[in-house]
């Protein structure tokens, strides 16, 4: 058995050095319609969201349980309780991953109200707003200035001697 897996370990790590180098083709504007993107955005935003979402409803659960009960000590929430402190139940639980779900989806939503509400159905007005998210859409040049392609341009020497005046 043991040789078994490990023949199988050699080849799985083995397969991507024999695999042919296929070559990098950017999508194009047009490849995908914009219900997949806008879908796409807000999966992101609410999958990146959750994480934030459920610590601050857990730690939020954990103030309103403390206050909840008078302010006693065995209920003070993680950072500042006993190390034996009272758990949370199964329904707590549940209750604040539920929260944290929803508050994710709420943000989700947020964001997909505010970027697509000045934007008709067509692509071409999606595409004309422009987000930084490579290297391409930043530029530098030998007098520290950095722009960006929607327009901004600011000389750091100036930003950095207007903050010490």
């Amino acid at each position: 058995m043991r040789r078994f897996l490990l023949f199988f370990l050699i080849i799985c790590v083995s397969l991507p050095v024999f695999s042919a180098d296929p070559d990098y083709e950017p999508y194009s504007d047009g490849e995908f319609p914009l219900w997949a993107v806008r879908l796409r955005r807000f999966e992101i935003i609410s999958f990146g969201i959750f994480p934030f979402s459920l610590f601050f409803s857990q730690f939020g659960y954990s103030f309103y349980r403390y206050a909840n009960s008078g302010f006693d000590y065995s209920y003070a929430p993680a950072p500042f309780g006993p190390p034996g402190g009272a758990d949370f139940s199964d329904a707590e639980h549940q209750g604040i991953i539920l929260g944290a779900a929803v508050l994710s989806l709420i943000a989700a939503l947020v964001d997909n109200l505010i970027v697509y509400s000045s934007f008709s159905n067509d692509s071409a007005s999606l595409s004309s707003f422009s987000v930084i998210s490579s290297a391409d859409n930043l530029s530098y040049s030998d007098d520290y200035t950095f722009s960006f392609d929607f327009g901004i341009s600011m000389p750091i020497s100036s930003y950095f001697s207007s903050i010490e005046e």
